[in-house]
């Protein structure tokens, strides 16, 4: 027991109390210092969260090398399937580009439960109708639209399609094959 007006420290690696005693050795009072481990538990979780991306790539990779080639489109099913699950959309697609990019084709689509699949809608689509997009694809960038509401004025083509499809929010990520964009994945 410490002495009468001497401090006791807990230590602890997130937090102290300092214990203040009075001269009869009873507690007169405590310090405490507490410290915020609030960004290091975010960190801590988009870790865990890439590994596991991480894991689910090299695993949908390597679920491809033994495929025969009639087990393609099935394969491609599973793997949106699994991607989807994963991200927590409500659907995960392939669009394939015509050899002379004029045209765009849904060839594969995974749907949540509940979610109306649009695959049959989406064909023989003119790629034209999607300005900005096709854009940002041809350079090989990633599209990220947070909020379709908040898309800018040169994708107002793009903000009225994905309105009228109840789109809140994308990620469209090109498909290249031989240094060509073939066409693009989809959250």
């Amino acid at each position: 027991m410490a002495s009468p007006s001497s401090p006791e420290t807990i230590p602890c690696p997130l937090w102290a109390i300092d214990c203040q005693r009075d001269e009869n050795g009873k507690v007169s009072f405590f310090n405490c210092i507490a410290r915020d481990i609030t960004d290091r538990k975010e960190a801590e979780k988009a870790l865990r969260y890439r590994l596991e991306l991480e894991g689910l790539v090299a695993h949908l990779s390597t679920s491809f090398i033994n495929l025969k080639a009639d087990e393609v489109d099935s394969g491609i099913d599973r793997a949106l399937k699994e991607i989807g699950e994963f991200m927590g959309v409500d659907r995960s697609y392939i669009f394939q580009f015509s050899d002379d990019m004029r045209i765009m084709d849904n060839t594969h689509e995974w749907c949540q439960k509940g979610v109306i699949p649009q695959i049959q809608a989406l064909k023989n689509m003119p790629t034209m109708q999607f300005p900005w997009t096709i854009t940002k694809l041809k350079r090989f960038e990633v599209v990220h639209v947070p909020r379709v509401s908040e898309l800018p004025q040169e994708a107002s083509a793009e903000k009225k399609t994905f309105g009228e499809q109840s789109i809140k929010s994308l990620i469209l990520v090109p498909l290249v094959y031989s240094g060509n964009l073939v066409g693009f994945a989809g959250l």
